[in-house]
C-alpha cells in the first residue's frame, strides 16, 4: 500500500507532523548554540536544555488526556499556530540582540509543552483518517517521517543556518509550524474529529492509563527503558554544545550534524 492509497487526508497528517518535526529540529541545536553565545556558564545552558526536555515528562499524561477529549484537529493547528508566533518572536529577538537566559528558559519549555500536546493529538487523530487495517503502515509512515525530518535533516541544517545568521533556524521554525497549521485545517470536514466524551476526572484517566500500561508487560518494560534511555541522553546533551565548541573545536555550522550523530550513536 502507498501513500497515495492511505488517503489525501493522512498526507496531510504525515506532512503537518513532519513539518513540525522538521521545525523541533532545526530549533533544538539552533537554542544549544545560542545559548552558548549568550553564556558559557555550563549550569545555565544545561538548564535550557532540561527546560525543553522535561515537558513531556511533566504533561505527557495530561497531553494524551485532553487530545482525547478536544477536537484534535483544532488542537493541532491552534498549537501549531500559536508556535508559530512564539518562534517568530524568538527570531525577532535574535536578529535584535535581545535574547535573555531567561528568554531562552521560557521559550525551551513552552515550545516542548505545546509540542507534547501536538505531537499527542497527532496520534490519537490517526486512526480516525485511515482503515483499521492500514493502521501499523500509517504508524510507521508517519514514525519515519518525523525520524528522517528531525534526525537526518532538521538537526543538521540547524547549524549551518545559525552560523549563516542565528535568527535563520527560528525564523525558518516559524515557518513549518505555520505550514503545518495550515495542513492541518486543510483536513476534509469528515476528519474534524473531536475528542471522545469525557469518563470520568483527568486525574482519574490518567489513574486509568498507567494502570492499563503496567498490565502489559512488553510496553510496560519498552517504556520504563526508553524513559531511562532518554535521561540519559539528556543529561549528555545537557553539555554537548559546550564540549562539541570547546573541546572538539567543531564549528557552528557542524553542530547540528555533530549533535544528530551523538544522539543517533547513544541510541544505537
Amino acid at each position: 500500500m502507498t501513500s497515495s492509497a492511505l488517503g489525501r487526508d493522512f498526507r496531510l497528517l504525515w506532512s503537518a507532523a513532519v513539518s513540525s518535526r522538521f521545525g523541533d529540529a532545526l530549533r533544538t541545536p539552533a537554542l544549544a548554540l545560542l545559548a552558548a553565545t549568550v553564556t558559557r556558564d555550563p549550569r545555565i545552558i544545561a538548564a535550557v536544555t532540561v527546560a525543553g526536555q522535561l515537558p513531556p515528562l511533566l504533561f505527557g499524561l495530561l497531553g494524551g488526556v485532553y487530545a482525547d477529549r478536544w477536537d484534535r484537529r483544532r488542537t493541532m493547528a491552534v498549537v501549531d499556530g500559536v508556535r508559530a508566533v512564539v518562534v517568530a518572536a524568538l527570531a525577532v529577538m535574535v536578529a535584535l540582540d535581545r535574547v535573555s537566559v531567561l528568554v531562552l528558559l521560557a521559550a525551551a519549555f513552552l515550545l516542548a509543552t505545546l509540542g507534547t500536546l501536538f505531537d499527542s493529538a497527532s496520534f490519537a487523530l490517526l486512526p480516525a483518517l485511515v482503515p483499521p487495517d492500514a493502521l501499523p503502515r500509517a504508524n510507521g509512515r508517519l514514525q519515519a517521517g518525523s525520524a528522517v525530518a528531525g534526525g537526518f535533516l532538521g538537526a543538521p541544517a540547524a547549524g549551518v543556518l545559525f552560523a549563516a545568521a542565528p535568527a535563520l533556524p527560528f525564523a525558518l521554525d516559524a515557518v513549518t509550524f505555520a505550514a503545518a497549521a495550515l495542513l492541518v485545517l486543510a483536513l476534509a470536514p469528515a476528519a474534524r474529529i473531536s475528542g471522545e466524551s469525557p469518563r470520568g476526572s483527568v486525574r482519574s484517566e490518567i489513574v486509568e492509563g498507567l494502570r492499563w500500561l503496567r498490565g502489559h508487560q512488553i510496553l510496560w518494560r519498552v517504556t520504563v527503558l526508553a524513559a531511562a534511555s532518554n535521561l540519559a541522553i539528556s543529561g549528555i546533551l545537557a553539555v554537548l554544545v559546550l564540549y562539541a565548541l570547546d573541546v572538539l573545536r567543531v564549528p557552528p555550522a557542524g553542530y547540528g550534524l555533530f549533535a544528530a550523530a551523538a544522539r543517533t550513536r547513544r541510541r544505537g
